[in-house]
């Protein structure tokens, strides 16, 4: 058996045992395992009882609606009645420019004027000329469209949701998502150099962290601080105590509010904290150099202080195993090697 490498963690750096715990169901400490661990007797035990809900939920939802549990019926009960009508006409397309006539079964879904129509109240169509059914027309608003999509967005997702989501022990994942467009007129448009499509919309997204499901999204709008908790509202999240549903997201989502808003609706939050300070559990080595700094820089710090940190900070990237030359050193060089020589005596 290897030896555990978290017994040499420092004290000052190890998990709070106040703070952020009280927000859990059981008001325990946090607990760090090892990965092995981890993988044995938490995760997976999750994605067989997500796998096995999925399967459980589709052939109830089958029986419930009369339905013969077989392959089509699954495919027609996850797809839903949109995208099954838009497969039949690609079908059809498809037929057609092999020279396939269409047969005698063919029908007519929308009248050509009415989806003229419907186009002309979305602004389906380019600028020039663009006018609505009426003055007050809502889809004529500038700069309002993105929200008009949410009951779209709620129906896309909502077969899913409601079969594919295990509230006994699931774990969904939260993050965003852009949405690559470079026409002039989008609204809401985030330019992003890390994204492979640079520039568009921003959407929240939560998926099933087991088997890749979405599960909802959420376009981003101006003035909507809660989008991401107005996103978990779409799902059917059971407020019973046996729930042990857990979500995890990156920092972008770790304010203090939105975790406590989100803990309250019965859900194992996992995150990493923004800012040091907020009483999270584990804060990246990044944000101690950063504090740091910020104290070099501020006047009547206390230097015991200062140095004190400083030791921490060298003693984690020791134990870490980095270089001397990596930034946590590069930004300590401005301690002379006497002051932490002494530092070190007095730990």
């Amino acid at each position: 058996m290897p030896p555990d490498p978290f017994t040499g963690i420092p004290a000052d750096i190890q998990a709070f045992r106040d703070g952020w715990a009280e927000i859990t169901d059981h008001g325990h400490p946090y607990e760090v395992v090892l990965a092995r661990d981890f993988s044995n007797d938490y995760l997976a035990e999750r994605i067989c009882g997500t796998f096995r809900n999925m399967g459980d939920k589709v052939t109830s939802s089958l029986v419930s609606l009369g339905k013969e549990v077989s392959r089509a019926s699954i495919l027609e009960l996850l797809l839903g009645d949109v995208a099954i009508v838009r497969l039949e006409q690609f079908t059809t397309e498809m037929l057609v420019k092999r020279n396939f006539p269409p047969s005698s079964l063919d029908i007519i879904i929308m009248d050509p004027h009415r989806f003229a129509t419907i186009q002309s109240c979305t602004r389906g169509f380019s600028q020039a000329g663009r006018t609505g059914s009426e003055d007050s027309d809502v889809w004529m608003e500038a700069g309002a469209m993105l929200r008009k999509l949410n009951e779209l967005e709620v129906a896309i997702f909502s077969r899913s949701a409601s079969n594919l989501l295990n509230h006994g022990n699931g774990s969904i994942v939260v993050d965003d998502e852009l949405i690559a467009s470079r026409a002039s007129d989008v609204e809401q448009k985030v330019v992003s150099n890390r994204k492979a499509g640079k520039e568009g919309p921003v959407a929240d997204c939560i998926a099933c962290a087991l088997s890749s499901v979405l599960l909802g999204m959420r376009l981003r709008v101006k003035n909507d601080p809660e989008n991401v908790e107005q996103l978990l509202h779409t799902l059917p999240l059971s407020t019973a105590s046996g729930n042990d549903l857990e979500v995890a997201f990156d920092r972008g989502y770790g304010k203090l509010s939105s975790v406590e808003a989100i803990a309250s609706r019965n859900l194992h939050v996992v995150t990493v904290a923004g800012t040091l300070g907020s009483r999270h559990p584990f804060n990246t080595p990044d944000e101690w150099i950063s504090t740091l700094n910020k104290w070099k820089t501020k006047r009547g710090v206390d230097q015991q202080k200062i140095l004190s940190w400083t030791l921490l900070c060298e003693n984690w990237n020791h134990r870490r195993g980095r270089s001397a030359t990596n930034k946590a050193s590069v930004n300590l060089q401005a301690f002379n090697a006497e002051s932490l020589q002494q530092a070190q005596t007095r730990a």
